[in-house]
C-alpha cells in the first residue's frame, strides 16, 4: 500500500492521482496532521511518499518552530513508520505541476 502524506496540496493530489491503481491511502493534514503521530488503525505502508510540508516561506520565518514541527517532526514521524527508504534515481518521479492541461508530449514518467 503507498500512502501519501501532505495529500490536500499540489503535489500530494499529483501524487495520490499517478498512483491511485496502485493502492494508494492519500491523506490530507485534516486526515493526518504529520505533527502527531500515526492515526490509530490506519495499515502499516510499504512506501511512503511524502509531501506534507510548511511551503509559506513568509509565514515559516515568522514562526520557525510551527514550521520545523512540521518539517522536522513531522518527516520523523513519517520515518517512524519503518517503510523503506526511496531515493532516486532508483525510484524516480516526475510528475508535472502546471495547471495547464497535459499534452501527449508533455513528460510524465513514473520509474519504479
Amino acid at each position: 500500500m503507498y500512502l501519501v502524506t501532505g495529500a490536500g496540496g499540489q503535489l500530494g493530489r499529483a501524487l495520490a492521482e499517478e498512483f491511485a491503481d496502485d493502492g494508494v491511502v492519500a491523506l490530507t493534514r485534516a486526515e493526518w496532521d504529520v505533527e502527531l503521530p500515526l492515526p490509530v488503525g490506519l495499515e502499516q505502508p510499504d512506501v511512503v511518499l511524502h509531501a506534507a510540508a510548511w511551503t509559506n516561506v513568509d509565514g515559516a520565518e515568522d514562526d520557525p518552530q510551527g514550521a520545523a514541527a512540521v518539517n522536522v517532526g513531522g518527516t520523523g514521524n513519517v520515518a517512524a513508520l519503518g517503510a523503506p527508504p526511496t531515493a532516486a534515481p532508483t525510484s524516480l518521479i516526475r510528475v508535472p505541476l502546471s495547471r495547464q492541461p497535459a499534452s501527449p508530449q508533455s513528460p510524465s514518467l513514473i520509474r519504479r
